[in-house]
């Protein structure tokens, strides 16, 4: 593993958000790490046989626009 300036564990909303959010602060070495195939935390969910699961809430608030158009 290569050193890293910032290394964020998690992948959910609040990791993607604080890598996001030093990037746009002038820092570019960091790394996220998350141990699911894909991002997204307790905001994601999963298809099976049809149905849609959440993992958590999906009702978000926050004053980000960025994060809010997405």
């Amino acid at each position: 593993m290569r050193d890293v300036e910032y290394l964020i564990i998690g992948g959910g909303p609040c990791g993607i958000g604080a890598a996001r959010r030093l990037v746009e602060c002038g820092q570019s070495d960091v790394l996220v790490l998350e141990r699911s195939d894909v991002f997204g935390g307790l905001a994601g969910s999963e298809t099976v046989d049809g149905f849609t699961w959440d993992y958590g809430c999906h009702v978000q608030h926050s004053h980000y626009d960025t994060f809010d158009k997405a």
